[in-house]
């Protein structure tokens, strides 16, 4: 390090040995931001929600030496099984009460809420399940560390509720402060707010809405999601910028441009699957008739999914008589998820077919480009996903309904396999803008830019 190295505190709920897509992120710009001469100061938590077990040890490796951890114990899990008492829900109500109390229309909703024992069960949930974490990291902060020492802030969502802890420390200390909201909030499709008639998710509006418009500049891995933020917040150009998602060279060091030909004609789908748009059903639809029409062999087939499904897959591989084809290997290490990308034949990305699913990446995405497989994808035409594939010939998306289309693309992989014809590794230089280290110098960019 040297004397111009300038530090920043970051606020990341989910970092390694935690695990899970929005931990990439994370880590890589810790890992790569001393380069740049900023140096990390990372908070986070010892303790994942009861609903996430996903750990990968093998990324605490990728943690400079040089870089400090604070991990502040989330006591959810035990609060939400022996309750809060009185004074604990005082403080997390008015942690959270004070960043909207001057937006008359959302105190008015946050007072009725906190009227009923239901609606206080509500409030202590929003932004999210991460609210008395977030209630206890500012505690901790104020008690244990030096804020003087720092020249920026910088927290990430989800959960959304790590975004409350820079909006009370920007405006305390005065520091610059960068949120990055990797998913959006009250525009996410997964969530279906109801952001006209519901209180709740009104309430979330106004959080949401105080938050960007307090932080020094916004951060949205979508690049039409900034416009997004300009037009339903009347948030400023300068407040709102785009890094997406990407893959790490050094991942791939290891990996020759060369694969030796897998056993089996290997499709993998790396990552969890959390919703019906996902389904790998379209897929087993075509493999199904293929094989129907004699123009796959069944047994030469292998069908990897590397995580964790909240949709029965082994209902689907049964529909279509495919079970000694499915292999499912649960939850991986980003290593192992990465080995298993290079070592297939077909990569499978699900994405779904609504056109609001346009501006949605995926984070495996971009580990699926560098990995050099060829890339099946199901996902929106004329959406991101479509349009980098057709940038970097890497692959080709298909609405799910287009089984003709889906069945020639395997297809002609299959007989590339079969001929010895698929084992160099593609690569187009159009995907080095999604190199970690590079995306972590446009953060560098905000940083410098707000600082001054």
């Amino acid at each position: 390090m040297n004397n111009e190295t300038k530090k920043v505190l970051m606020i990341a709920y989910y970092f390694p040995p935690l695990s899970g897509s929005g931990v990439f992120r994370s880590i890589k710009f810790v890992k790569y931001l001393p380069s740049f001469n900023w140096l990390p100061t990372v908070i986070s938590t010892d303790t994942a929600p009861v609903y996430w077990n996903y750990y990968d040890e093998s990324q605490v490796a990728e943690i400079p030496k040089e870089v400090e951890i604070f991990r502040v114990h989330d006591k959810f899990n035990e609060e939400i099984q022996k309750g809060y008492s009185l004074e604990r829900v005082n403080e997390v109500l008015n942690f959270s009460f004070n960043a909207i109390r001057n937006n008359e229309q959302a105190a008015n909703i946050f007072v009725q809420l906190s009227k009923s024992q239901e609606g206080l069960v509500q409030l202590l949930r929003i932004p999210c399940m991460a609210l008395t974490w977030a209630c206890d990291t500012f505690k901790y902060i104020e008690e244990n560390i030096d804020m003087s020492k720092f020249d920026l802030l910088y927290t990430t969502s989800g959960p959304y509720s790590s975004h409350l802890i820079g909006y009370y420390l920007s405006q305390k200390y005065n520091i610059p402060w960068v949120a990055d909201w990797r998913d959006q909030w009250t525009d996410n499709h997964n969530e279906g707010h109801d952001v006209v008639n519901n209180p709740v998710d009104k309430l979330s509006v106004a959080f949401e809405k105080n938050l960007l418009h307090q932080a020094s500049c916004n951060v949205t891995t979508a690049d039409d999601a900034v416009q997004m933020y300009i037009d339903h917040f009347n948030l400023p150009k300068t407040k709102v910028a785009f890094i997406p998602n990407g893959y790490d060279e050094e991942d791939f060091k290891d990996y020759p441009m060369v694969n030796n030909k897998t056993e089996k004609f290997t499709l993998n789908y790396s990552g969890l699957i959390y919703t019906k748009e996902q389904s790998v059903e379209p897929i087993f639809r075509a493999l199904k008739q293929l094989c129907s029409e004699n123009l796959m062999d069944k047994n030469h087939i292998q069908f990897v999914i590397s995580g964790k499904s909240f949709i029965d897959v082994d209902e689907l591989a049964r529909k279509y008589d495919l079970e000694s084809t499915v292999v499912q290997t649960g939850y991986v290490s980003h290593e192992k998820a990465v080995q298993g990308n290079v070592n297939s034949d077909l990569l499978i990305l699900l994405v779904g077919d609504s056109d609001i699913l346009k501006r949605v990446y995926t984070g495996k995405i971009f580990d699926y480009l560098r990995s050099g497989r060829p890339i099946l994808a199901l996902a929106p035409k004329n959406g991101v996903v479509d349009r980098i594939l057709k940038e970097s010939g890497h692959g080709n998306a298909f609405l799910s309904t287009q089984t003709k289309k889906i069945k020639k693309m395997i297809l002609d992989e299959y007989l590339k396999w079969k001929n010895n014809e698929n084992l160099k590794r593609l690569y187009s230089p159009k995907i080095k803008k999604f190199e970690r280290k590079f995306l972590t110098s446009h953060l560098v960019d905000i940083f410098n830019r707000v600082k001054s």
